[in-house]
């Protein structure tokens, strides 16, 4: 086997196991920036989660549909909903709706997709 072709195997079998661990990656459309581009220049790795408090960095799926995924910042959290900060506003955003916690993002990857 070509050492390409093995090492793409690698990649691919890390993040079926990481799956199973609740490890997930998406390419956001909107949300926070960071110091090397806008949210949709990159790729979000994310750890799917139940709970979140003030403060933490989510991902999440914002009512409007061409930023969606987004990535945002906690600001507030109430029984039904929170309250995301995405870097424009704050949108109150359902419960069931942050997809997880933001855990790292690879820049750049997002201008491929």
């Amino acid at each position: 086997m070509k050492r390409w072709m093995r090492n793409l195997v690698i990649v691919i079998a890390v993040f079926i196991v990481a799956g199973f661990f609740g490890v997930r990656v998406t390419h956001p459309n909107g949300g926070l920036s960071n110091a090397l581009g806008p949210a949709h220049s990159g790729l979000a790795i994310y750890l799917k989660s139940d709970s979140v408090k003030t403060g933490d960095k989510v991902v999440y799926v914002s009512q409007d549909s061409k930023h969606s995924p987004a990535l945002g910042n906690v600001s507030g959290v109430n029984p039904k909903y929170y309250d995301i900060e995405n870097g424009k506003f704050i949108e109150g955003v359902n419960i069931p709706e942050v997809q997880g916690k933001l855990v790292i993002i690879i820049p750049f990857i997002g201008w491929l997709l």
